[in-house]
């Protein structure tokens, strides 16, 4: 398998939309130190990705999407769409992680049914279930 780099720019939300687009593909990511300003590459890559103004950017490849995504009116929807669904997906990830913490506390405690705990978080018999034979054993 032929390996490829990617570099992308990483500030006003487009890490969001490039991280996505990059993990559908099936490739990986890397992070980069861009607080380095060597006088090489490297250095003009970490000004690019810390630059605002797509003006003021060495590598056109990068000040094109930045550009596209800070001027123009369909590039502003998108990033704002983007952005919604991620903080959509936030929300979800949070809402879970509290139902959660309340199922195992309940479970832990041992005075309540499955179904009655169901009833309170809202979540699947089966993923109770799950949740149940994670926790460690009580003495």
């Amino acid at each position: 398998m032929e390996k490829f780099e990617l570099i992308a720019p990483c500030h006003f939300g487009m890490e969001a939309v490039l991280k996505r687009e990059i993990l559908d593909l099936g490739y990986g990511t890397i992070y980069f130190n861009a607080s380095y300003r060597g006088d090489d590459s490297y250095g003009r890559l970490a000004h690019d990705l810390c630059c605002p103004d797509p003006d003021q950017m060495y590598c056109a490849a990068l000040a094109a999407p930045v550009r596209y995504f800070k001027t123009t009116e369909k590039g502003k929807q998108e990033m704002l769409s983007v952005l919604k669904e991620q903080s959509e997906e936030e929300r979800q990830e949070a809402i879970l992680a509290s139902q959660l913490k309340v199922a195992a506390s309940l479970l832990r405690r041992g005075t309540m049914t499955l179904e009655e705990i169901e009833d309170i978080t809202n979540l699947p018999g089966e993923r109770l279930l799950e949740l149940q034979e994670e926790l460690p054993e009580q003495f």
